[in-house]
């Protein structure tokens, strides 16, 4: 995990969590996956760590850059939220 503890059970902690996830399975570098998706790995640190909001564009292009469908992401935050 970049940063500190992340809330699963609120949707931004749940999102940051399922892309973290997601960024794990792929392995993908967060270095490399903040450069294809036009951030710095500062903001991108700060999404991962819940602490700002992913927005559904950033959403988008990290799912392609992962070659994962962005509700696939979407859908497995909502449950964890709902946890």
């Amino acid at each position: 995990m970049i940063g500190g503890m992340t809330d699963t059970h609120n949707p931004r902690g749940a999102a940051a969590a399922e892309v973290r996830a997601a960024v794990a399975k792929a392995g993908v570098s967060y270095q490399d996956l903040a450069q294809w998706v036009g951030i710095s790995p500062t903001v991108l640190a700060r999404k991962l760590n819940g602490s700002s909001p992913l927005g559904v564009e950033e959403l988008i292009s990290i799912a392609r850059v992962l070659d994962i469908r962005p509700s696939d992401l979407i859908h497995a935050a909502t449950i964890a939220a709902a946890a």
